[in-house]
């Protein structure tokens, strides 16, 4: 709840960013994209994730579940309203932005990946939900 105060105490503008990828779109990862009544939190920004998970968090079917999915779904739908037409489907296959890659780890959910960033000869793999376990 605290992701708009700390990028603006760092000095980042959210209407400066123009590409938000997400790892999957569970609550924890996604409902944060929106504020107040919905608005979207990154008014310039394209929305990335893979098609698997975007498929999965996204069909109306799991509304009519008796389980959290149903939940997480309406949720999901509803923070992701505003995006809907700047949604970008990764995949492994072309860079997203020039130096950022997917890579499509599924376990956490069904569609989870992970981001690979280069740049003059450097790497750094954003992993987020792919190794969290209560052991660690």
């Amino acid at each position: 709840g605290l992701m708009v105060d700390n990028m603006v105490a760092a000095g980042i503008d959210p209407d400066d960013v123009d590409l938000v990828l997400v790892t999957h779109l569970h609550p924890d990862h996604c409902y944060g994209l929106v504020g107040e009544g919905n608005a979207p939190v990154f008014k310039n920004a394209r929305v990335g994730c893979t098609r698997l998970e975007w498929d999965y968090w996204t069909d109306v079917k799991k509304l009519e579940l008796d389980d959290f999915r149903a939940k997480w779904v309406e949720g999901t739908i509803a923070c992701l309203a505003p995006y809907r037409d700047r949604i970008v489907f990764v995949d492994e296959a072309r860079e997203i932005v020039p130096g950022a890659r997917a890579k499509i780890t599924p376990g956490h959910s069904v569609g989870h990946s992970v981001y690979v960033f280069e740049s003059g000869g450097s790497s750094l793999m954003s992993l987020w939900d792919c190794t969290h376990h209560a052991v660690h």
